[in-house]
C-alpha cells in the first residue's frame, strides 16, 4: 500500500503541469499499477 502512494503522489507531484490534469490521472493509474506490482511479487515471495 505504501509503495503505491508513494508512486502515485511522486508521479502526481512531478506531472503536475500537464494540461487538463493529466498529471493528477497518470499518477492514479501509475499508483494503481505499482500496487498491483507490490502485491504481486508479494505474493510470489512468501509462497514456498
Amino acid at each position: 500500500m505504501l509503495i503505491a502512494a508513494l508512486v502515485g503522489g511522486a508521479s502526481a507531484t512531478l506531472l503536475r503541469n500537464m494540461p487538463l490534469r493529466l498529471g493528477v490521472v497518470i499518477g492514479i493509474c501509475a499508483g494503481i499499477a505499482a500496487g498491483f506490482a507490490a502485491e504481486h511479487f508479494e505474493e510470489k515471495v512468501s509462497k514456498p
